[in-house]
């Protein structure tokens, strides 16, 4: 595609290009574009994809009143995350929504970004590019979606958010982390994110909750499930009984092994009797002590048998 391609269709404010082969764009393609709002790409084949490097085609926005750009697949080698897409000088006060992904084994290593992004920029997803590392300004950011990169070394002592200082924070609501071989994150994941109330740690390798959740003001969903967690610690369970004194608090525990043994009696008995709603909790499967798993249903039912074994063993 080139500056001809819409030479006579200039007034154009939505452009969906679908294809199943690959997609090239020439300088100065969506250049004259003027009105354009919503550019987004999508391939029925995984073979299909953009060839032309980002730089590319981030440079003819300025020239747009783009609003929303969905760019996915993209078939050039990148060996740091084409930070140029995030350059608020590339955008007019419209931009609301960048998502650049599915360039898995190309997208690499995300640079330290210079600047923030363009501040009316509210959602920003970044799934499948192989991210290895991620950082940048999210005050103005609302919804982060980081799905499915290899974020989980980095993130385990790092964050995500570049605060510029102790009082800088965030208006994010909605992050996800979901799929990024984590075994932990940092206790001060979420610091300075006062309206972060959807968390989606699911498809990870998490066994602990090593993340401090008493900063968390108005936690609504906790997604940790296809974990690796048999139980919550006793400080865990404080700090959740404190959140939902005055909130309603989901947390999905689903395809987590639990451990079923005196030592988590405690823990199971809590899931009872605390105000958390848990997903799916009839079908939560459970290791006994001799290595057998069972299913958790009815799960109130199976507790209670639980609590009585050890009493029939003395």
């Amino acid at each position: 595609m080139s500056k001809y391609t819409f030479k006579n269709t200039k007034n154009l404010q939505n452009v969906l290009l679908h294809g199943i082969g690959e997609i090239s764009f020439r300088k100065g393609t969506f250049r004259n574009l003027r009105y354009l709002k919503h550019l987004e790409t999508s391939f029925d084949s995984k073979k299909g994809g953009i060839v032309t490097p980002v730089e590319k085609i981030a440079k003819d926005f300025i020239s747009t009143s783009i609003e929303t750009l969905k760019l996915g697949q993209l078939l050039i080698p990148l060996h740091t995350f084409p930070l140029c897409i995030l350059n608020k000088e590339l955008y007019k006060n419209n931009i609301t929504e960048i998502c650049l992904t599915d360039n898995a084994g190309k997208g690499g290593h995300f640079p330290i970004p210079m600047g923030a992004p363009p501040q009316t920029l509210q959602i920003l997803d970044l799934s499948n590019n192989s991210l290895t590392r991620f950082i940048i300004d999210i005050k103005n950011i609302t919804r982060l979606i980081l799905k499915q990169n290899l974020l989980g070394d980095f993130l385990s002592t790092e964050s995500y958010f570049e605060k510029k200082t102790d009082e800088y924070f965030s208006m994010i609501e909605i992050i996800d982390i979901s799929q990024n071989d984590l075994k932990e994150l940092a206790p001060f994941t979420f610091y300075s994110q006062p309206l972060l109330h959807h968390i989606d740690l699911s498809n990870n390798k998490i066994q602990d909750i090593t993340f401090d959740l008493s900063c968390l003001l108005a936690p609504e969903f906790l997604n940790l499930s296809n974990n690796r967690i048999m139980f919550f610690n006793e400080s865990v369970m404080r700090t959740i009984n404190t959140i939902v004194m005055n909130k309603q608090l989901t947390i999905d525990l689903s395809q987590n092994v639990m451990e079923c043994t005196c030592k988590t009696i405690p823990f199971l008995r809590w899931m009872i009797e605390s105000n958390v709603l848990f997903v799916d909790v009839h079908e939560y499967s459970c290791t006994l002590e001799d290595g057998s798993i069972i299913i958790l249903n009815p799960f109130e039912y199976k507790i209670l048998q639980l609590e009585k074994k050890p009493a029939n063993r003395t």
